[in-house]
């Protein structure tokens, strides 16, 4: 259930991958449903287990439609324990948080429009094992605006 911060409503999900089809299998996983429409401001994505992969995958977070809106593609063993998964690699455990305009930095903050549920496209090669958690930061733009943890 999202809870409020600051005037925002924050919702986490934790995606322990094991290979599994929705768990890391090449296609999706699905990470956070939506009913209306929401202003999403940020997007963390921290990693607690090393992400394996034996044949190169690769992850990104989006929308069926855009599955490179949130965060791009990134080869999964890029991502590391203790490291913020951000624009197409991982970095150590302090990121600047910077606006998604700038060309510099690692985290970002992400101003978007959805009205999509939030998904994690598998490609390549399964993600066998590893864990990330997500969180997204947003305001309903609709009175029946709210993401859920899938």
């Amino acid at each position: 259930m999202p809870k409020y911060y600051g005037g925002e409503l924050r919702v986490r999900k934790t995606v322990a991958f094991t290979g599994a089809a929705g768990l890391g299998a090449q296609g999706t996983v699905n990470v956070f449903t939506i009913t209306g429409r929401v202003l999403v401001t940020e997007v963390t994505a921290f990693c607690t287990e090393d992400l394996a992969s034996a044949g190169g995958g690769t992850v990104a977070l989006g929308t069926a439609n855009s599955t490179t809106k949130l965060i791009t593609t990134t080869t999964a063993t890029g991502i590391d324990i203790n490291e913020w998964w951000t624009t197409g690699t991982g970095v150590a455990e302090a990121a600047n948080i910077i606006d998604s305009q700038s060309t510099v930095g690692a985290a970002k903050e992400n101003r978007v429009l959805l009205a999509s549920s939030v998904i994690i496209t598998v490609g390549t090669a399964d993600v066998t094992d590893g864990t990330l958690i997500i969180d997204i930061f947003y305001k309903p733009v609709t009175d029946d605006g709210v993401l859920v943890a899938a």
